[in-house]
């Protein structure tokens, strides 16, 4: 039997997992359960990450759906900012140098 309590159980236990597993990690973050600031008309804001280097993971959904969505500035977290963390993790740098958290 489905129930829209055991899919809560199943989003709770994803959000953990992604918790647990980028814990310590500066640059991405899986943000508190249900915890999207859904904003016009469902979406999350677009901007929120805009100049960081961050990526925030977000589980949400309902009884019949699960949700996995990504926030990030496509500049910052995207290419540019991966090849200044790689280059800084091969030069022996501090992985944040250059880098908005």
């Amino acid at each position: 039997l489905y129930s829209s309590a055991a899919s809560d159980v199943y989003k709770r236990q994803l959000q953990t997992f992604f918790a647990d597993y980028y814990r310590g990690e500066t640059f991405v973050k899986a943000m508190p359960f249900e915890s999207a600031p859904l904003l016009d008309h469902g979406f999350l804001p677009a901007t929120a990450c805009n100049d960081t280097d961050r990526a925030e993971i977000f589980v949400l959904g309902h009884a019949d759906q699960i949700l996995l969505a990504s926030r990030f500035d496509n500049l910052g977290k995207g290419a540019s900012g991966a090849a200044i963390q790689c280059m800084n993790l091969m030069l022996g740098l501090d992985e944040e140098c250059g880098l908005v958290a």
